[in-house]
């Protein structure tokens, strides 16, 4: 299968590169062990994003697969494109930032913008 962009969505992500959102989202959300309406909201609008399918599709086999954290960062490492870094990131903050950025959220926003080489600035937790 050749890897170009899918383009259901507005974002462009390649499958592999949902496949990693996917799975941080799920981290993400299992982070702070609570799942707020605010969370649904924002997983719903990376959904519809990246398109809905393809996003469904990829948290099932998420679930599925029980990648753990070090894994995921692992196929995160893969991740080479820099739009991709940065529409990942960009999604995985909006998520966090519902509620409140939890300490162990901005961990993981940390950790990605360091193996990304992002120059953003994660704000404490509130």
């Amino acid at each position: 299968m050749v890897d170009t962009p899918y383009r259901s969505g507005p974002v462009g992500l390649h499958e592999n590169e949902i496949c990693v959102l996917v799975a941080l989202v799920r981290i993400m959300v299992g982070l702070d062990r609570r799942f707020s309406e605010g969370e649904a909201d924002s997983i719903g609008a990376i959904a519809l994003e990246v398109g809905e399918d393809s996003f469904w599709t990829h948290m099932r086999a998420s679930y599925e697969s029980e990648l753990t954290l070090h894994e995921v960062m692992a196929l995160a490492a893969a991740v080479e494109r820099q739009e991709a870094h940065e529409t990942i990131y960009g999604s995985l903050f909006e998520l966090a930032a519902n509620g409140g950025i939890e300490p162990e959220e901005g961990g993981l926003l940390r950790r990605l913008a360091q193996l990304w080489k992002l120059e953003v600035e994660v704000p404490s937790a509130t």
